[in-house]
C-alpha cells in the first residue's frame, strides 16, 4: 500500500493501516509517517495477508480536521513486485505465482530537539485527605518474600487489534490510550466527545477507600476500560515492609480477584521525596507478593515520576529504586511537558519526550524484562498552540518504544499547568487517538 501525503498548515502525523479480517481472526498492519506543511512524503506499507482476509484501508492524521489538514494523492494497493512460484502436488498442473512480501518495516518516530533543560518533577496527585493512622513504633524490617515467578502470557483476554493479553492485563504487542479525567470523574462525558471508550482509567484513592475504589473499578470494567488504580498505604513505609499492612492489602487482592478483568494496581505512586526510598523499596518487595499469589488478573505496577529517575538525584535513578526483578508487572511514569507552565516550573522550550524519556526508558525495561506504560502525561495550552502535533508525536513515540498504555492527565487538580484538554486543538487531538487506539476484547 503506497500514498503520497503532506500537511496544510501544520506538522502532522498519521499511519497508514491495514486490517485484514478472517473469521474471528483481526491483524493490523501499521507505517507511521510524520509530515511539514509544503513537503510532499512518500509512504509504503507493506505486508503478508492470508488469502481469505477481507481488508480495511485507512490513511489518515493524528488530530486532522477543522484548521489541521491532511494532504493525500496517488493511494494504491498492489502485490508485491518479484512473485515467487508456488510448487504444486500435482505435476501436471501449472504452478501459480505467489507475490513475495518484504516484512513490514518498523515504526520510526522522528525525533525532536533535545530540550534545553531538564524537566521538572511532575506534581503528585491527592484527590482526598490522607486518614488519620496512630503512629506506632518503627519495627525492625522482617526478611523480605520472595517474588512470585511471572507467568507465561495467556489468551485469557485480547485487544481489539487481535493482539493477546496476559492474565494480569498486559498486551504483548499494541499501546491502550486512557485518561484520568478530573479528581477520578466520571470519563462517560468525555467518551462522548471522543466517540470511543478509553481503554485504561487511571484512579487514586487514600487507604480508607477501598470501598470507594472497587465501586469505580466496577464501572470502569462494565464499560471496558482497564482500570489502573493507586491506593495511599495506611502505615508508614517502614511499618508496612515489616507486615503491618499485609492484611489490608490481602483484602483489597481479594475483591479484585474477584472481577472479571485484569486490573492494574499502585501502592503509593511517586515516592519521591515522600520519605526513606529504602523503606519504600521494601514495602513493594512485601506487598508484590501478597498480590500477585491472591489475584492472578492483578498486575503489580510502580509509578514514579521519570524526572528523578533520568535527571534527578542518584538516589531515585530506577536502578536504586528498584524493587528487584520479578517483583514487578508494569512501571508506569508521569511525564510532562512544562513548556509554557502558568506556575511553578516552567521550560524554555518544548519537551522531546522520545530523547529525554521514552529511550531509556524502553532500554531500562528491556533489561529488567518489565513493561512499562506513561501513568500520566500532560502538555500545557501554550505547549498544544505552538506545536499542535506535539501529541501524537508523543503517542506515536511511545508505540513506537513498546510502552504499553499511553495515559493523559485531563485535571485541574495539579498547581501547574493547564494540563486539561479543554483548549484548541487538545481534545480533538486526544480524541482521535483514543478512536484509532486498540481496546480490550474479552473474547
Amino acid at each position: 500500500m503506497t500514498a503520497r501525503v503532506s500537511a496544510d498548515v501544520a506538522p502532522l502525523s498519521g499511519q497508514l493501516r491495514v486490517r485484514e479480517v478472517a473469521g474471528s481472526d483481526v491483524v493490523t498492519h501499521v507505517e507511521p509517517f510524520a509530515v511539514e506543511p509544503g513537503e510532499w512524503q512518500d509512504v509504503t506499507l507493506k505486508f503478508t495477508t492470508s488469502s481469505t482476509a477481507k481488508f480495511d484501508l485507512n490513511l489518515f492524521g493524528w488530530g486532522a480536521g477543522g484548521q489541521f489538514g491532511l494532504l493525500v494523492d496517488d493511494i494504491s494497493l498492489s502485490p508485491a513486485a518479484n512473485p515467487v512460484p508456488t510448487p504444486s502436488p500435482t505435476p501436471s498442473l501449472t504452478p501459480s505465482p505467489t507475490p513475495s512480501v518484504s516484512p513490514s518495516p518498523t515504526p520510526s518516530v522522528s525525533p525532536s530537539p533535545t530540550p534545553s533543560v531538564s524537566p521538572s518533577p511532575t506534581p503528585s496527585v491527592s484527590p482526598s485527605p490522607t486518614p488519620s493512622v496512630s503512629p506506632s513504633p518503627t519495627p525492625t524490617l522482617d526478611p523480605t518474600p520472595s517474588p512470585m515467578p511471572t507467568p507465561e502470557p495467556a489468551a485469557r483476554w485480547h485487544l481489539t487489534d487481535g493482539s493477546t493479553v496476559s492474565d494480569r492485563g498486559i498486551p504483548d504487542s499494541g499501546t491502550l490510550v486512557g485518561a484520568s479525567i478530573g479528581g477520578n470523574d466520571d470519563p462517560a462525558e468525555k467518551e462522548a466527545l471522543f466517540g470511543a471508550t478509553l481503554g485504561v482509567h487511571r484512579t487514586f484513592y487514600q487507604a480508607n477507600q477501598v470501598d470507594y475504589a472497587m465501586s469505580e473499578v466496577a464501572k470502569d470494567v462494565t464499560a471496558g476500560r482497564v482500570p489502573w488504580i493507586s491506593f495511599k498505604a495506611p502505615y508508614t513505609w517502614e511499618e508496612m515492609a515489616a507486615g503491618k499492612g499485609d492484611a489490608w492489602a490481602r483484602d483489597i487482592a481479594e475483591r479484585l480477584d474477584e472481577i472479571d478483568s485484569p486490573v492494574w494496581l499502585a501502592i503509593h505512586h511517586e515516592p519521591e521525596n515522600d520519605g526513606d526510598i529504602e523503606a519504600w523499596k521494601a514495602m513493594q518487595r512485601r506487598l508484590s507478593p501478597i498480590v500477585r499469589e491472591t489475584a492472578d488478573n492483578v498486575a503489580y505496577s510502580i509509578v514514579v515520576t521519570g524526572w528523578n529517575q533520568f535527571f534527578g538525584p542518584a538516589e531515585y535513578s530506577m536502578d536504586n529504586i528498584w524493587p528487584g526483578d520479578g517483583y514487578v508487572d508494569l512501571v508506569g511514569y508521569d511525564l510532562y511537558n512544562f513548556y509554557g507552565a502558568e506556575g511553578g516550573t516552567v521550560a524554555p522550550s518544548q519537551l522531546d519526550i522520545d530523547t529525554a524519556y521514552l529511550e531509556p526508558i524502553s532500554e531500562w525495561a528491556t533489561a529488567h524484562d518489565v513493561a512499562w506504560g506513561l501513568a500520566e502525561l500532560g502538555y500545557t495550552h501554550q505547549a498544544s498552540d505552538e506545536d499542535p502535533a506535539w501529541l501524537t508525536r508523543a503517542h506515536d513515540a511511545t508505540v513506537a518504544r513498546g510502552g504499553v498504555a499511553f495515559t493523559y492527565f485531563d485535571s485541574t487538580v495539579s498547581p501547574n499547568g493547564p494540563w486539561e484538554l479543554d483548549h484548541g486543538a487538545k481534545s480533538r487531538m486526544f480524541g482521535s487517538l483514543v478512536r484509532l487506539a486498540p481496546q480490550l476484547d474479552r473474547r
